[in-house]
């Protein structure tokens, strides 16, 4: 029974059904024996930390004992001090464990204003097929995306946009509201909230997270592609659309 039961929740999570996944182990847990309680914590972790749900991922990493899944949960949540405690204290079991380990020392190290470089070198080294190295932007061509991307805008479009301010930032400010791994941000009321009276309202502003989507790319080729549409994005929620919106229109 309980075989079937993983086998069904990794068919799910091959589907990226992770809300199943959830269902399945949730479900499952008032049956299970200490054991099987604990591999199901750890699928617990992987499903909320695939649908973005943190906090609930850092309860069932800890119950699972789960410590490469604490960390990750842990960054998410901009613990990044607890998030290196739980990695030294990991002990691998193959080369993937050792990448994604050695890939999260990295983040830590970038969002601690340290060299992440020679964890980033260690994952790919270990996990080339998971993992490459992050692709480098120059000033220029950050700049020929952004600009690029601006005048390409529709007229009407282009002036709702001139509301906005524009930022390219290395990597986000530490925002509970804000996952530390977003690609980038809109600050504001969009202009379908925006009133005739709205002097009280801070000025809209657009946030880009250039080391995230560096680190998203497999080249700089497809960064500069994120970048593009990553600014679009946060164009389109300025003008008012929602997540559905956007990913009818291929911004997701």
């Amino acid at each position: 029974m309980a075989d079937t039961l993983f086998e069904r929740m990794r068919a799910l999570a091959a589907e990226s059904d992770f809300n199943g996944v959830e269902r399945e182990a949730e479900a499952a847990m008032a049956e299970a024996d200490p054991e099987q309680r604990a591999d199901l914590w750890g699928y617990l972790a992987w499903a909320a930390i695939e649908q973005g749900l943190y906090p609930k991922a850092l309860d069932a990493a800890q119950r699972s004992g789960d410590l490469l899944y604490e960390a990750e949960a842990r960054m998410h949540l901009w613990d990044f001090e607890r998030a290196a405690s739980a990695l030294e204290a990991f002990e691998p079991e193959d080369d993937e464990d050792a990448a994604d380990a050695a890939w999260f020392r990295g983040l830590i190290a970038e969002f601690q204003d340290e060299d992440p470089q020679p964890w980033f070198e260690r994952a790919v080294a270990l996990a080339p097929e998971l993992y490459v190295m992050p692709s480098r932007l120059t000033e220029d061509e950050v700049d020929e995306v952004v600009e690029g991307a601006l005048d390409s805008l529709p007229e009407g479009v282009a002036e709702e946009v001139a509301q906005a301010a524009v930022v390219l930032k290395e990597l986000p400010e530490q925002h509970p509201d804000v996952d530390p791994f977003s690609l980038g941000l809109y600050l504001g009321a969009n202009r379908m909230e925006r009133g005739h009276d709205d002097g009280g309202m801070l000025p809209s502003r657009i946030e880009i997270y250039r080391r995230n989507i560096e680190r998203y790319a497999a080249d700089p080729e497809e960064a500069i592609v994120e970048l593009r549409i990553t600014l679009l994005h946060e164009i389109g929620h300025h003008l008012g659309y929602e997540e559905e919106d956007l990913e009818r229109l291929g911004l997701e």
